[in-house]
């Protein structure tokens, strides 16, 4: 199978090999390795997004081995995958062999970065004249997939597929190209076909159900993760899919199950930690919430977006336990990591109505859902922002975005009726209110068992009284 060497990496002389190299470097001592051993280590490090580590590595072969043509090259491919172009031509200018196979590819590749795409076409041309191969063929297709060119790559992966349509190598290649392309709604026939050769290859079950995910099918990705997970039940990337594929049918504790069994078997708890907090947040379990938060903002490799998005929801958790000036900050930090996030505006919004600036809250909650606008996410913001007017005791604002949702997903609005019926209420709408409150008892009869409902009713009895009445009479009570 295509350049997969992940086997290599579960096998006792690899966890003896990483084990032994690790504690050199933590020691500071030196000691000798073959130059595939630390090729190896560096490519594990590299798959794994460690890029410093996989450095190190490769320095350390060079230390050993430096005129190791691999070692060489392997480091030029390193750079460029980190996007050092200019560190990887200096070195690939002195290497000896300009006329190495590799190293040409690594050429045609720092050609087609520098836009130079006529020149890389040249060297293609060249390649494959000299050596006629499936091998080449594929070779070229990974560096103009490396390289984000995507109508090159697929120039020279229809020469592939009509010489081997039905090669391994040449379906891996496929897959690669439509995934990094756009285009997986066109991947289930090449996984599948792949599925039929190696049908115990757990990553090509894991694919299909991203795929299928992609596709918004989730009964055929649940199919499929679950034969990843019969292959080995305890793959944390499996269920991390699984997560993703409840999430998508609306089933947050199934999710969470998921998520949880991704962060017990993974040696790597970011993924889980992040996807528990979002879970947790949405459920509005603040205190769980604010424990994977604070994990999430423990981890050392956060992008800015999401340490921005982890201080956000850190932040929400604070002010639900009032604590505002813990709020602030987190707010703060994550306005400087992440202007774009509309829910960092929302919660600032939140954060004002506490403090008694409403018109200062109403600015944020307009900015916020300017940013939300035209997303998939405008609803569920505009909700947001209806919800916290609610809380803020702006019922007319309130109530606008509340009939924004309506208009926009009517049944996606069903659980706000009884809000809505609350702020035209409060502003003196009591036809209109009647109105909801009877919308309420059609669609959404639950509402009035919730802590919302218990929490409008503790404060204004007259409202209460209201929509018992209606209640009762829904219900055929007298």
């Amino acid at each position: 199978m295509k350049n997969d060497i992940s086997p290599d990496f579960k096998t006792p002389h690899f966890k003896e090999l990483r084990q032994r190299f690790e504690q050199a470097m933590r020691e500071g001592y030196r000691t000798y390795f073959e130059s595939d051993d630390l090729l190896l280590l560096a490519e594990y490090y590299a798959t794994n997004g460690r890029f410093d580590q996989s450095d190190t590595a490769v320095d350390y072969a060079l230390s050993l081995h430096p005129d190791n043509p691999d070692v060489q090259t392997f480091k030029c491919g390193n750079l460029m995958a980190q996007g050092k172009f200019e560190q990887a031509e200096q070195l690939l200018d002195v290497l000896s062999d300009q006329n190495d196979r590799e190293v040409l590819l690594l050429r045609a590749q720092l050609l087609l970065n520098k836009n130079l795409t006529e020149e890389a076409v040249r060297l293609f041309d060249h390649l494959y004249r000299q050596e006629r191969s499936l091998d080449t063929l594929l070779d070229i297709v990974d560096v103009c997939l490396d390289a984000y060119q995507y109508d090159l790559a697929k120039e020279w992966l229809d020469v592939a597929y009509a010489e081997a349509p039905h090669h391994p190598d040449v379906l891996e290649t496929m897959v690669d190209y439509l995934h990094s392309s756009g285009n997986d709604d066109y991947l289930p026939p090449f996984l599948n076909e792949l599925i039929d050769l190696y049908p115990y290859e757990s990553r090509y079950w894991k694919n299909l159900a991203h795929s299928y995910m992609g596709m918004n099918e989730p009964e055929k990705a649940h199919d499929a993760i679950d034969f990843a997970l019969a292959i080995d039940d305890k793959d944390p990337m499996a269920y991390q899919i699984k997560g993703g594929i409840c999430l998508m049918e609306n089933d947050t504790d199934r999710a969470i199950a998921a998520f949880e069994k991704a962060e017990a078997y993974s040696n790597d708890k970011s993924m889980a930690w992040m996807a528990l907090m979002q879970c947790y947040y949405y459920l509005k379990d603040y205190p769980r919430c604010e424990q994977y938060a604070e994990l999430t903002l423990s981890l050392p490799n956060l992008n800015d977006s999401e340490k921005a998005s982890a201080c956000q929801k850190l932040a929400d958790c604070f002010i639900k336990k009032g604590e505002l000036e813990k709020a602030y900050e987190q707010l703060t930090l994550s306005q400087q990591l992440d202007k774009e996030n509309y829910q960092l505006y929302l919660t600032w919004g939140e954060l004002m109505f506490c403090i008694g600036k409403k018109e200062e809250a109403l600015v944020f909650l307009h900015n916020g859902l300017l940013l939300a606008e035209q997303t998939e996410l405008e609803v569920e913001a505009t909700e947001t922002a209806a919800q916290i007017c609610l809380t803020g005791g702006e019922w007319l604002q309130a109530l606008e975005w509340f009939e924004e949702v309506d208009r926009k997903d009517s049944e996606f609005n069903r659980c706000n009726y009884l809000p809505m019926a609350y702020c035209c209420f409060r502003l003196d709408r009591e036809q209109q209110a009647i109105s909801y409150l009877q919308k309420t008892m059609a669609f959404s009869p639950e509402s009035f068992d919730d802590g919302l409902y218990q929490q409008l009713a503790g404060v204004d009895r007259k409202f209460y009284q209201l929509a018992e009445s209606i209640r009762r009479r829904g219900s055929g009570q007298p």
